[in-house]
């Protein structure tokens, strides 16, 4: 797995992760979710926790003057609460796309996950490919009934949007698995002039 560098917006979110709880740690993902209508955004975020309720052990809400942030064990895990806060609000909501919710301390540290793909044994090709592109560790490859399964371990950076692009290649039939494997340093790119 290739260590990865980061964006001026990461090195913010991973500056800004330096104040989280460490009980935040086991949630590596992360989608902020901004009123248009309501003056005061931290009174959208308290009003959206009492609608959502207390939430699963898959997710957190953290509201705060810049919206309602919802931490999730997975990105699928996000899904829920974003379809729920759609569907009360309406347009008057902006939900934000998913993001890798890294942190720091002496050193910037990003979630690794343990994946697992179930997927029709046709589409092995295809499903092994594009987490190499992702720069996923491969492990066992099976086959079962007209099925493949993929384990892999990658960063969350690399797997954000993956779910729904299995979806779209399984036409639904694909299953995808995650865990938060462990938390790994991010490298910085030297740039060109490094040795």
């Amino acid at each position: 797995m290739r260590k990865l560098s980061l964006s001026s917006e990461a090195r913010a979110a991973a500056a800004r992760a330096v104040a989280d709880d460490p009980r935040l740690a086991a949630f590596p993902v992360q989608q902020l979710v901004r009123s248009r209508v309501h003056a005061f955004q931290l009174a959208f975020a308290n009003e959206a926790v009492a609608r959502l309720g207390v939430p699963g052990k898959d997710v957190f809400y953290e509201p705060s003057y810049r919206g309602l942030r919802v931490l999730g064990a997975t990105e699928m895990a996000l899904a829920g609460p974003a379809r729920a806060l759609g569907n009360w609000y309406g347009p008057h909501v902006a939900i934000r796309p998913a993001q890798v919710h890294y942190h720091s301390g002496d050193e910037v540290r990003e979630p690794v996950m343990a994946v697992v793909v179930r997927a029709p044994r046709r589409l092995a090709p295809e499903v092994r490919k594009d987490l190499q592109r992702r720069d996923a560790e491969l492990g066992e490859i099976s086959f079962h009934r007209g099925a493949c399964v993929v384990r892999a371990r990658a960063t969350q950076a690399e797997l954000l949007g993956y779910p729904a692009w299995l979806d779209a290649l399984t036409d639904g039939t694909g299953e995808v698995w995650m865990r938060l494997s462990h938390y790994a340093p991010v490298v910085r790119d030297p740039g060109p002039a490094a040795a």
